[in-house]
């Protein structure tokens, strides 16, 4: 059976660096992005000569609205990739990775600020699995792939949604460790330190070495070192699960 990897917000930064990076492993890829069509097909044609097949799907899907990633599912299934008992195909990796970041003081956000980036960072990665998880029990088999922060262990000042959503990841993906460890099913989450992407290409040279040095590295990450960690987590021998993992942590 076919076996397709998964990643949210592909369109750039670690989301496309871990679609490359899988591609270059062999896997066959489906690639989403919320509205970045552009950035979304760049990633999937470099993907493609990658992995030397035209193999690499690719949606438009904001994964904070049940409703779209529902519309996902159906139109994967319509391509024959679902649960393994009834398709020819199945998804054996998820990478979460779609996030977004809002930096204001707590009494200055909306509700709209707010339930965005829960929506998009947190309920999103709960749509995914709950859409992901039944094909994987079914092949008693899987990976999914959590991209958290650091700033969801510490805490980071005026990102108290950002903290807040990726607090959250960090304990949802320890509960669903412990939840599907008896089908063979292996959940981490990667939590980054300071990466060099678009999130944070706001901060002043000030400011970006204001945080680096908050961090246990002190050191800036590129999203290749991200998506070489997903890897190493693919292909570690023994298994890994229910960790929250820095870029630089052993397994």
């Amino acid at each position: 059976m076919k076996s397709y990897a998964l990643v949210t917000g592909a369109s750039r930064g670690i989301g496309r660096a871990v679609s490359l990076q899988l591609a270059k492993d062999g896997r066959p890829l489906v690639l989403l992005s919320s509205r970045d069509r552009a950035g979304l097909e760049e990633t999937a044609e470099t993907a493609k000569a990658a992995l030397q097949s035209p193999d690499v799907i690719t949606a438009l899907c904001d994964v904070s609205d049940s409703a779209q990633v529902e519309k996902l599912f159906k139109d994967l299934s319509a391509r024959g990739i679902g649960h393994p008992a009834a398709h020819s195909a199945t998804i054996s990796v998820l990478v979460n990775n779609a996030g977004i970041s809002h930096f204001d003081l707590v009494q200055d956000m909306s509700d709209a600020d707010w339930n965005r980036v829960i929506g998009v960072n947190l309920s999103g990665v709960f749509y995914m699995c709950r859409k992901i998880v039944p094909m994987m029990v079914g092949c008693q088999a899987g990976n999914i792939i959590n991209i958290s922060s650091y700033w969801g262990i510490c805490g980071a000042s005026m990102e108290s949604a950002y903290c807040a959503s990726k607090g959250g990841v960090n304990a949802f993906t320890l509960s669903l460790a412990r939840e599907l460890a008896p089908s063979g099913i292996f959940v981490n989450a990667i939590a980054p330190e300071f990466v060099d992407t678009a999130m944070n290409a706001h901060l002043t040279s000030e400011e970006e070495a204001d945080a680096i040095a908050l961090m246990p590295s002190r050191r800036k990450y590129l999203p290749d070192d991200i998506a070489q960690m997903v890897l190493r987590i693919l292909r570690a021998d023994p298994a890994v699960t229910g960790r929250i993992l820095l870029a630089g942590d052993d397994l």
